[in-house]
């Protein structure tokens, strides 16, 4: 992953994070991660993709700004309402 590129894949998301959330913290993620990926499981975005990938995306960012598991937390579950 090349320095300042946006964090898409879960997997990368959550290898930023533990290098500074606590367990803890984030198995709370993993926990809003499947809410959100539960309530958008029949949605799609105009391309076609899941639209989970949208939430994950804006994780991914602010994974990179090292910001608390509350703020990455409402990043998951922004637009589950």
């Amino acid at each position: 992953m090349n320095k300042g590129a946006y964090i898409v894949e879960l997997d990368d998301i959550y290898n930023k994070i533990e290098e500074y959330l606590s367990g803890e913290q984030i198995l709370f993620l993993r926990h809003a991660y499947e809410f959100a990926k539960e309530a958008h499981k029949d949605q799609v975005r105009k391309s076609g993709e899941p639209y989970i990938v949208h939430p994950v995306g804006v994780v991914g960012i602010l994974a990179q700004l090292q910001m608390d598991v509350h703020c990455l937390a409402a990043a998951f579950l922004h637009d589950v309402v």
